[in-house]
């Protein structure tokens, strides 16, 4: 059954606001890759820009920061690292870890 044939007859398509169309070009504009790169390299666009992507960053840095602790906490290694340090071949039979 063709899906025109689901939506009912009485239901009329709504128009779309003038703010709904600009922020639509505005955001197919600010996605563009040559806007990016036009922004990277503008000088009154260039902070905004680096300040964007060093956000970015701390983000994705604090996400690996983080798989690594539940790494380390799901293989205890902070209890096996208590009492002093081991080499590595002592953590890979303790920890299971193949070579």
């Amino acid at each position: 059954m063709p899906l025109s044939e689901h939506v009912s007859n009485d239901t009329q398509t709504r128009q779309r606001t003038l703010s709904e169309v600009f922020a639509d070009w505005r955001n197919s504009v600010i996605a563009s890759a040559r806007f990016q790169r036009w922004a990277a390299r503008f000088p009154l666009t260039r902070w905004i820009v680096r300040r964007q992507a060093s956000a970015l960053f701390d983000v994705m840095a604090g996400f690996v920061y983080s798989q690594i602790l539940l790494a380390c906490v799901k293989v205890n290694l902070f209890e096996l690292l208590a009492n002093g340090a081991l080499s590595k071949t002592q953590l890979q039979e303790r920890i299971a870890l193949p070579p």
